[in-house]
């Protein structure tokens, strides 16, 4: 029977594509109008397109929105992506899908179950595109609540900073300007906690572009060496309320979305692993804990790089300034910059020290209290001993049955395989990780320099012993 692909539009207008199986054109067309659609256009399909990639045809019942039995087949790679594309966008609500491929037998037997095992996958996809939907509104959320907070922390930075150069200049600045000044302020001040983050901004800005106004002063009541510095000061207040928040911890959000990964995977179930998975589990554990920054290691980072990007706007601002007075105030802000920035780095240094010294604590009390706790070391070993187990009764089986007359015209070619030169290879290679990781568990289990030796040991064994050297 041939296929035809079609676009149709169903009762909402939405524009939906796929193949239908019919005697000819007109059969096709008339039953996809008896599913209630409206065909824009319908052509034989090419062989090549219902064949590729692994599609199925699969037969259903079902009854649509009219109440009317709907019976038809359906292309799609899996019965869950047959019974999703039917139920969403077709609107139907499905008694049975089954393979064409099956028997009637088979098909019989798939009938009579129904679809409630496709319902409950459905809803459980539904679930989990719920909760990823959730933590992604969740995270969006996080880091608008994060750059409100910030740029609240800045503007009230800020506004200290203007009431400070008020203080100190009130008596020489220009009434009319202190008086626009202070009505700024007062704004600024009264919209400060709204959610409006670009007014909050802008109202900050001009602010700080009154303080740089070269009538600011009544003339002749200030210094142009104090002048410079409030200009000074102005300007690279309104860099750093520019400031972006770019420091580098791609690693940092490597842990974080990997441990996204294994709580999406194995959350809620760690009792219930299978090998392999607590296998992953354990080296996804290990990554983590390679990659995972401590915050306050995060928090002096974020520091000097913002010192690092003071110091380039102060670069910027002195290659600007025209003023002698102007260039020698953004040399001593310099100064002050590296000498706190050489501070940030010797705390940071000692804060890693520190954390390295409390790791290795940790980890000590971890296998003196948890001796008996699963490992990726324990599984390694576990896993190596068994193969080795069942290959020694292969090995005796085969050669009980390979050496004794059983009345067989011909023994298995399976019982032979210990013949094998690559099966040969492979067990040895198993006997030596087996050997060293029993070494390490046994006897240097808390050995910094064996769990260093252990991987460049094994891997010149195996190249010894695979080129017999």
């Amino acid at each position: 029977m041939p296929n035809y692909a079609y676009t149709v539009l169903n009762k909402s207008g939405g524009k939906l594509t796929g193949t239908i199986e019919a005697d000819d054109m007109g059969k096709a067309r008339e039953d996809l109008n008896k599913l209630g659609f409206s065909v824009v256009s319908i052509d034989k399909a090419p062989d090549s397109e219902v064949e590729s990639q692994g599609v199925k045809s699969f037969e259903f019942e079902a009854i649509d929105t009219s109440g009317k039995k709907v019976e038809g087949t359906i292309k799609a790679k899996k019965r869950i992506d047959a019974y999703k594309k039917l139920k969403l966008e077709y609107n139907l609500e499905i008694r049975y899908i089954v393979d064409s491929n099956l028997s009637e037998s088979q098909k019989g037997q798939e009938k009579l179950k129904g679809t409630t095992d496709l319902e409950l996958k459905l809803r459980e996809e539904s679930k989990k595109e719920e909760t990823k939907e959730m933590k992604e509104e969740e995270k969006f959320m996080q880091a608008k609540l994060t750059k409100e907070e910030e740029l609240k922390k800045k503007v009230a930075f800020i506004i200290e900073k203007i009431d400070k150069f008020v203080q100190e200049y009130r008596g020489v600045i220009n009434p009319q300007k202190f008086a626009d000044i202070s009505q700024e302020k007062d704004k600024l001040m009264r919209i400060k906690s709204s959610k409006n983050i670009e007014h909050i901004k802008d109202t900050t800005e001009n602010l700080l572009r009154m303080l740089q106004q070269e009538e600011l002063f009544m003339k002749g009541k200030v210094t142009e060496e104090k002048k410079a510095h409030l200009q000074v000061e102005a300007k690279r207040i309104m860099e750093e309320l520019n400031i972006k928040n770019t420091t580098n911890v791609s690693t940092h959000e490597l842990a974080a979305k990997l441990k996204g990964w294994e709580e999406e995977h194995y959350g809620g179930r760690e009792t219930d692993l299978k090998f392999y998975e607590k296998f992953i589990k354990e080296i996804a554990d290990f990554i983590i804990r390679i990659f995972e920054n401590d915050p306050r290691v995060v928090e002096l980072k974020q520091k000097i790089s913002t010192a690092n990007r003071q110091i380039v706007k102060y670069i910027k601002l002195y290659i600007q300034e025209k003023s002698k007075e102007g260039k020698t105030d953004i040399k001593q802000s310099v100064k002050t910059i590296f000498k706190e920035k050489k501070k940030l780095k010797a705390e940071l240094a000692g804060l890693k020290s520190k954390i390295k010294q409390e790791h290795k604590t940790t980890l000590k009390n971890t296998f003196e209290d948890d001796a008996d706790e699963s490992s990726l070391l324990d599984h390694i070993t576990s896993f190596s001993g068994w193969l080795l187990f069942f290959y020694v009764i292969y090995y005796f089986i085969s050669i009980y049955i390979t050496t004794k007359d059983f009345g067989l015209s011909a023994v298995p070619q399976g019982f032979y395989i210990y013949n094998s030169i690559s099966f040969k290879y492979i067990i040895v290679l198993v006997f030596l990780i087996h050997c060293v990781f029993s070494l390490k568990k046994n006897l240097f289990k808390h050995s910094t320099a064996a769990s260093i030796l252990i991987f460049p040991l094994f891997t010149a064994a195996g190249i010894l012993i695979l080129f017999n050297l």
